[in-house]
């Protein structure tokens, strides 16, 4: 039947259908005149040697160029050969249908609302259940805007309907998990439904909507990971089978250039996201029984990838330290801020004498940051602020898991050049709080900050740091207008980004804004987030609560005074996480 096959098609557009068609056509036609063209040249006489053969190797090729492309045709040619007969047998009926289902679900919500606890027709009838489907109903209205939908309307909606009911939603509304993502309810909010679902019920959310779960600040780091661990496996896997389909695209070899670059396109396309998917499984490792133990906190995909791995398992850690990235940062380089998640960790032991089981230091990639080349993004606020809103909810979802107070000595945020300024921009926002702040490298912070009073931080506790051969740093605030804060009038507590010893340690000073090094042995290109800087070191004693034993130093005055080295390579962009 062909309603049977325009169903198996899918949804088919007239106009898209006819244009594919003529341009594959086309295609097919000058495949075949250069494949006569050809066989004349080898029938005629010449006198070039080896010239019939290799006219005939080509033809070999466009023969199955050809092939493909008669096999297109036919296919196109039937998508719109059934979607004329289907629209003939139902001329009017979607129209009639969509506005009828309108008038029912409409009729049902009205029913349902006067059957609801508190209306003069609910009695003894109205339970749960029937406040669930008035819910569900609402929610799959086709004139609902979840795009706007607010914090709130969106915890009343995981309160109002089943996990199946929302897997149906979010599979109606694509753009619904995006809202759940960038605006989600409160977390404090989300952590006390969380708490008030059984362990069945919370098993069923998990497996309905993990992609939601996952990402849902307010609910448990090791659900969190297992959903998203679940959803990265899936993912992964389907990723792997559309390269091995790009490498096999016979289009690889087309003749056409047009055709010949849109392949290769896909390809690289493919490759690209296979790649990144690989580096984010492979810092994943072995999970919660690896050693060191990581928890994948945030992995949501899309054009610009996000991720978020502990090193060091959230649940049962009594210090956190956040690590917020700076500009040019990809889900690339989750890998190497798992690295210096587990460098950071093992200093944050050995300056504090605490188990490291208790400690754990999450590399969080989960904002836009601006571009490696984006300078007009690396100089505005716009992107930060986002950004901000985001950081702040991860710790209040964290000080709420872990029922920590405001201001928990066991929270820190360690930021790092555009970072810092996300950093910042979280810490004063209502009801987001930390026990500490590092800043390192800072590209500079907003004028809407003008002191260390200003963030939710207890006193003494904000920290700052910049090397006199961090080369962008101070661009980043010059040409921004935003603050140093290692100048004296933000009330920070600066300190030596420079070659020193602190516990009895040497340790080596930056020599580029970084966060990394070129990561060889003994390169001598180190930079704040490398093991054994003064940087690092001092960082973990200002995370673990011994900040205040690290020296007071490395302001701008006494930046002047240090010796200038010479000059060293061009620098790559500030805030570049490579």
């Amino acid at each position: 039947m062909e309603d049977a096959k325009a169903s198996r098609f899918g949804v088919l557009k007239e106009d898209e259908l006819t244009s594919q068609l003529t341009a594959t056509k086309k295609q097919r036609d000058a495949t075949e005149h250069q494949i006569e063209v050809n066989r004349s040249v080898v029938t005629s006489a010449t006198t070039v040697p080896g010239l019939g053969e290799a006219l005939e190797t080509k033809n070999s090729q466009l023969e199955l160029v050809l092939n493909q492309l008669e096999n297109d045709v036919r296919d196109l040619e039937d998508r719109l050969k059934a979607l004329h007969a289907f629209a003939e047998g139902t001329t009017g009926l979607f129209t009639d249908g969509l506005e009828n289902l309108a008038a029912a679900m409409a009729e049902a919500v009205a029913l349902l609302k006067q059957l609801a606890p508190g209306s003069p027709g609910a009695g003894h009838g109205a339970s749960a259940e029937r406040m669930s489907a008035l819910g569900f109903l609402a929610g799959l209205e086709s004139s609902k805007n979840w795009t706007s939908a607010t914090p709130a309307e969106l915890l009343s909606l995981l309160k109002a309907v089943s996990p199946s009911q929302l897997n149906m939603m979010l599979t109606a509304h694509p753009e619904l998990l995006q809202r759940f993502w960038d605006h989600p309810p409160a977390p404090e909010n989300t952590a006390a439904w969380w708490k008030k679902l059984d362990a069945t019920q919370r098993a069923e959310w998990a497996k309905a909507v993990p992609k939601l779960v996952g990402n849902l600040d307010g609910v448990p780091p090791r659900v969190r990971s297992d959903a998203n661990r679940a959803c990265l496996v899936t993912d992964l896997a389907e990723a792997k089978k559309c390269l091995k389909n790009a490498k096999a695209d016979p289009e690889l070899i087309s003749p056409f250039e047009g055709v010949h670059r849109l392949a290769l396109n896909r390809l690289a396309e493919a490759q690209k996201l296979a790649d990144t998917l690989s580096r984010i499984n492979k810092a994943y490792g072995a999970g919660p029984a690896g050693n060191p133990p990581h928890e994948l906190y945030v992995y949501q995909p899309g054009e610009h990838i996000k991720v978020a791995i502990s090193t060091g398992l959230l649940e049962t850690a009594e210090h956190i330290s956040v690590l917020v990235p700076g500009m040019g940062t990809t889900a690339d380089d989750i890998g190497q801020y798992g690295v210096a998640a587990k460098d950071v960790r093992q200093q944050q032991w050995r300056a504090s004498g605490v188990d490291p089981s208790k400690i754990a230091v999450l590399s969080w990639l989960d904002y836009d940051p601006p571009g490696s080349l984006d300078v007009w993004g690396g100089l505005h606020d716009d992107l930060a602020k986002a950004g901000g809103e985001r950081l702040g909810n991860t710790l209040r979802g964290l000080t709420a898991v872990k029922d920590w107070p405001a201001n928990a000595a066991g929270l820190s945020v360690v930021a790092h050049s555009y970072g810092t300024d996300v950093a910042t921009l979280a810490l004063a926002r209502e009801g987001v709080s930390a026990g500490h702040v590092v800043l390192l490298g800072s590209a500079g912070i907003s004028g809407s900050i003008p002191s260390a009073a200003t963030l939710h931080v207890p006193g003494g506790e904000v920290y700052a740091a910049q090397g006199v051969r961090d080369e962008w740093a101070g661009l980043g605030q010059f040409g921004s207008g935003r603050i140093d804060p290692t100048s004296s009038g933000f009330g920070a507590h600066p300190f030596s980004a420079e070659s020193s010893r602190l516990d009895g340690q040497a340790l080596k000073g930056i020599t580029k804004h970084g966060p990394f090094g070129d990561g060889s042995k003994d390169s001598g290109s180190y930079s704040y987030l490398d093991n054994l800087t003064s940087a690092q070191y001092s960082t973990a004693m200002a995370t673990m609560g011994h900040g205040q034993e690290v020296p007071v130093g490395g302001t701008p005055l006494d930046r002047w005074t240090v010796p200038q080295p010479q000059p060293g390579p061009f620098p790559t962009p500030f805030g570049s996480g490579r």
